[in-house]
């Protein structure tokens, strides 16, 4: 006899938690700024399935240890068909740096709370967001950091040094035009990437990033020699 199973798979695309059906919990956002001078901020969840989820939520170190740093509220609740909900996070004063931001994560996992029937499997899968905390009174804007970002080059590798106290994710980041992985650069570091430019020749790039409200920033083109 064969047997039919539905899956419930979810994970994060764009700004939502799906399903394969695409319905599932709407996360309304894909990374979260903690401004210091905050008391609190709020993650709004939406239901648009007929079913109901349980919505369990944690804060995660760099390690993925559980952060003490900020405490998050409701951590576990049902969300019911066609429901909306938000999710608080507080930072509970512990001390991080002052000169930089300093990154965390976010973790969401949409459970279905119905009974699975005879032949159904049920299946969560959590997702993961970026969750920066920003210090007051850093200097620069944080939208023009990815413009500040500098580059060298080697003979196998490009040099990506960020100068700025903002953590910058390159977004269609080409190099002679073939496109690359999303690279997120921390504050003050410098990250290397393979390199494909042609030998004793200018080396065309260019990247991209999102603004802190998730709108796409317009392009950065240099070209290394």
């Amino acid at each position: 006899m064969m047997v039919y199973m539905k899956v419930y798979v979810f994970f994060c695309l764009s700004l939502f938690i799906i399903s394969a059906g695409n319905a599932g919990v709407v996360v309304n956002g894909t990374r979260f700024i903690y401004p210091a001078e905050q008391q609190s901020i709020s993650i709004g969840v939406r239901n648009t399935e007929d079913a109901p989820f349980l919505v369990k939520s944690r804060v995660l170190t760099t390690g993925l240890q559980d952060a003490d740093t900020f405490l998050i509220t409701p951590p576990l609740f049902s969300l019911h068909s066609l429901e909306e909900n938000k999710i608080r996070i507080l930072y509970t004063g512990e001390a991080l740096a002052k000169d930089r931001e300093t990154l965390f994560y976010v973790v969401i996992s949409a459970i279905p709370s119905g009974k699975a029937g005879a032949n159904q499997i049920q299946v969560a899968i959590r997702s993961r967001f970026n969750l920066y905390y920003r210090p007051d009174g850093l200097p620069g804007k944080s939208d023009s950091a990815y413009e500040k970002i500098e580059v060298t080059r080697t003979d196998t590798k490009l040099l990506l040094r960020n100068p700025t106290p903002y953590y910058v994710t390159l977004l269609q980041f080409t190099i002679e035009g073939s496109l690359r992985p999303a690279t997120m650069i921390a504050p003050f570091s410098v990250s290397a990437v393979a390199s494909d430019c042609p030998p004793k020749a200018g080396c065309r790039i260019q990247w991209q990033t999102l603004n802190d409200e998730g709108a796409l920033l317009v392009p950065v083109q240099k070209t290394i020699f």
